[in-house]
């Protein structure tokens, strides 16, 4: 199993099923796998920690992306394709974002100008 903790302003949309993705940075850990379990926590590692909910991985794809130019490459097969606007703003509300604006400046604030990681998406 794989746990991914939620910070507190997810956690509603991921507890009733209307945030069903995630994209998290490429780091030591491989990513899961397609039909491996997922854990969803928020407040991980502290004493208010919950579980949210269990879901199989339905999907994971490569994304990279450059903050600044406000540009996001998701991989699908073997191409790694450049998401249009109404596709970025689409992949933002999806992941909890009230705009790509939102969903820009969040991941420059905390990843800098680029980024590179995975979306992973879950069954509900």
């Amino acid at each position: 199993m794989v746990a991914f903790n939620f910070m507190a302003r997810f956690a509603p949309s991921v507890e009733d099923g209307t945030k069903r993705q995630t994209i998290r940075a490429a780091g030591k850990r491989r990513p899961p796998r397609r039909g491996e379990q997922l854990q969803l926590y928020t407040g991980m590692r502290t004493r208010n920690c919950r579980l949210l909910r269990t879901a199989p991985c339905k999907a994971v794809y490569p994304i990279a992306m450059d903050l600044a130019a406000r540009r996001v490459r998701v991989q699908t097969g073997d191409v790694m394709g450049e998401l249009d606007a109404e596709e970025v703003n689409h992949l933002a509300q999806a992941d909890g974002f009230a705009t790509a604006a939102d969903f820009f400046e969040y991941f420059a604030a905390t990843h800098g100008q680029t980024f590179a990681g995975h979306l992973i998406e879950w069954e509900v």
